[in-house]
Formats: structure tokens, C-alpha cells, sequence
């Protein structure tokens, strides 16, 4: 957000940013202390639900990103490589089933978000597939790594930006079954 602010600095000349807990933005709204608000899933499917609109995505306005990742020693994958392999394999498979049966992810997200309306889960589980916010598979990208580790470094999160090749290992993902 302070990234988009700084860029646009000229329409966001305004603009504050307000921190909040992860889960509390949408008081934010409804107590009129925010006009917008930066939201997950299913959280902004939540929001909409009440009657808030999606005014952006994330994943529109930067492209492929690394958000989160499964991260362990070299020493562990190293001496580990056949569980890290089975690791990784279940992410991959995990991924190629969303992808392939949305119906039955949709059904076992809304197991997993018994208390959430079920139209909602379904909207956050078919926004994050369709928005690729849930990749094609298990490996980082150049792209989505260096957009990641670029805005973190602008600010100030890391000092120096370590290149795909010596940050990620995408072995494990490149030989996943």
C-alpha cells in the first residue's frame, strides 16, 4: 500500500494509511475510521457479502507475486530430500486438484469455514483461483519472486535483493509428481 501511495502520489496526495490485526479492517469501514481497506480472502468476500465493493485486486495491480511460500534449511532439504520431495508433491497435487475440480474445492473450503455463508466461500475460493492468486504450481517464478523481494527492499523490509537462483530452490517443485 505505502508502495501504491508513494507512486501515486499526486491522486493519493490524501491518503493515510491506517495499520490494523489482520481480521479487523472491515470495522475500519463500518466505523468510518477507513474509506478503503486492503483485504484476503475470504475476508474481502465477507466485506462484499455486507455490501462493500471490490474497487481493486491485488494480484491485477502486481502481477505474478510471491505472497507466501514453504521455507526450511538447506541442511533439512538436504538430508531430507525424500520428505521434503513427498512435501511438495501434496502442495502440487493439492494445486493441480483446486484447478482442475473448483466444485469440490469450493465444497471442502466451506467445511473448512463452517461459519462463513457458503455463497461467500464460494466467491473467495472462485475469486483467488481466477485472480491466480493460487498458482498453476508449486515452483516461484523469477517474476513472482522479484516482485516480492523489489517492493520489500523499496521499503526498507531488506537490504539487499537476492536473485531467484540463489534465494529459491524450485528443484523439489520442478520434480514434483
Amino acid at each position: 500500500m505505502k508502495n501504491m501511495i508513494d507512486d501515486n502520489k499526486d491522486e493519493l496526495k490524501n491518503t493515510d494509511l491506517v495499520q490494523a490485526p489482520i481480521g479487523s479492517q472491515i470495522a475500519l469501514l463500518e466505523n468510518g475510521s477507513a474509506d478503503v481497506v486492503m483485504e484476503l480472502e475470504p475476508s474481502a468476500s465477507i466485506a462484499e457479502s455486507k455490501g462493500y465493493h471490490i474497487v481493486y485486486s491485488a494480484s491485477n495491480l502486481s502481477g505474478s507475486f510471491a505472497f507466501t511460500g514453504i521455507t526450511t534449511t538447506e541442511g533439512n532439504a538436504k538430508n531430507n530430500k525424500e520428505t521434503v520431495q513427498k512435501f511438495v508433491n501434496a502442495i502440487q497435487k493439492a494445486i493441480d486438484f483446486i484447478h482442475s475440480d473448483i466444485n469440490s474445492t469450493i465444497s471442502i473450503a466451506q467445511l473448512l469455514f463452517p461459519d462463513i455463508d457458503k455463497t461467500v466461500v464460494a466467491n473467495a475460493v472462485t475469486r483467488m483461483v481466477q485472480g491466480g492468486t493460487i498458482p498453476q504450481n508449486a515452483g516461484i517464478s523469477s517474476e513472482s519472486w522479484g516482485n516480492a523481494v523489489k517492493i520489500r527492499h523499496q521499503i526498507g523490509d531488506i537490504k539487499n535483493i537476492k536473485q531467484t537462483e540463489k534465494a529459491v530452490d524450485n528443484s523439489f517443485a520442478e520434480n514434483s509428481k
